[in-house]
C-alpha cells in the first residue's frame, strides 16, 4: 500500500462497527474517495474531534489498489465550520452540497476545482445571508465542472446569441429559448420538461453567478423572495433532466429554508 497525505473536507460519516467509521471525503485533488477509520468511536482514540462533517481535515491515509476502501492511519483538524452544525438553515444547504456532491460523482475519479469549490460554498453557508443564494451558485458552477451547465448567452436551439433584454425568452432543460424557437417548436420538450417564461431580472443574476468563480458576488446581489422561488424552478429544471435520480436532499433543504425565511406558495 502507498501512504497518502492530503486536505480534504469531509462528504459523509458512515458508522461501520461500534468503534469504526467510514468516511468519504473530496481531496484536494478533486479526488472523492472513501477511508475506514479504525477505532475512530473508541474513547481514547486519536482521531476523535480530527475530523467531522463539512469540516476540513489534514489525511494521511494508505491507499488501496484499485479504486476501493483506504485505510487512515492520521487526521487532524483544520477547519471544523462549527457555525454549519449550530444553524439548521445552513446545516440543510451543507447537507445538500455534500449530497450533491456524491450523488454526481465516483469514487477514485478526480473532479479539478471541485475541492475549492466544495470549500468556497460552505464558508459562504457559514454567513448568516445569502444561503439560498449561495445554494444556487453552487449549482451552476458545480453543472458546469459535470459539463452540464445551461446555456445562458445564446439560444440553445438556434444558438444566436441573446442580448441582455432580449423579448420574452423562455427557460428549458439546456438554458435559455429565444422567442422565435419557443414558438416554432411548442411542443419539443414534454410536460415534465416543459419551459418557462423567464424574467430579464432572473437571467441578468444567473449571469452573473454563472461567470464568478467566487462567491463574493453574492454580496452584491439580493433576491426577493419570489426571485428565489423561480430560482429553485428554473434550476430544480435542468437539474432533473440531467441527472437520473434527481437528489431528493434538494428539495428537503430547499423547501426547509423557504419555510424558514417565510416564503410560501409558489410563483406563477
Amino acid at each position: 500500500m502507498m501512504m497518502v497525505k492530503t486536505e480534504a473536507i469531509t462528504l459523509r460519516v458512515t458508522p461501520y462497527s461500534n468503534t469504526s467509521q467510514i468516511v468519504t471525503w473530496i481531496a484536494a485533488s478533486g479526488e472523492v474517495l472513501t477511508t475506514m477509520i479504525k477505532g475512530a468511536c473508541r474513547p481514547k482514540s486519536a482521531f476523535l474531534g480530527q475530523y467531522d462533517l463539512f469540516g476540513t481535515s489534514e489525511l494521511l491515509f494508505y491507499r488501496s489498489h484499485g479504486d476501493g476502501m483506504h485505510v487512515a492511519r492520521e487526521c487532524a483538524m483544520l477547519e471544523p465550520r462549527l457555525k454549519l452544525r449550530q444553524d439548521w438553515k445552513a446545516f440543510a444547504c451543507a447537507s445538500y452540497v455534500c449530497h450533491f456532491i456524491l450523488t454526481t460523482s465516483m469514487a477514485g475519479e478526480s473532479y479539478p476545482h471541485a475541492y475549492r469549490l466544495a470549500s468556497t460554498v460552505l464558508d459562504a453557508l457559514s454567513l448568516k445571508r445569502a444561503r439560498l443564494e449561495a445554494t444556487f451558485w453552487f449549482e451552476l458552477q458545480w453543472l458546469g465542472h459535470l459539463g452540464f451547465a445551461p446555456q445562458l448567452f445564446a439560444c440553445t436551439r438556434c444558438r444566436r446569441p441573446l442580448a441582455q433584454t432580449e423579448a420574452a425568452p423562455r427557460w428549458g432543460v439546456e438554458g435559455v429559448i429565444c422567442q422565435a424557437c419557443s414558438q416554432a417548436h411548442p411542443g419539443a420538450q414534454s410536460a415534465t420538461t416543459g419551459t418557462l417564461p423567464l424574467r430579464p431580472d432572473l437571467l441578468a443574476i444567473l449571469r452573473r453567478w454563472q461567470s464568478q468563480p467566487q462567491p463574493r458576488i453574492l454580496a452584491t446581489t439580493q433576491c426577493s423572495p419570489r426571485q428565489l422561488l423561480e430560482f429553485n424552478r428554473l434550476l430544480g429544471i435542468v437539474i432533473s433532466y440531467h441527472m437520473d435520480n434527481p437528489p431528493e436532499s434538494r428539495k428537503i433543504a430547499l423547501d426547509l429554508m423557504h419555510a424558514g425565511a417565510g416564503m410560501t406558495g409558489r410563483p406563477s
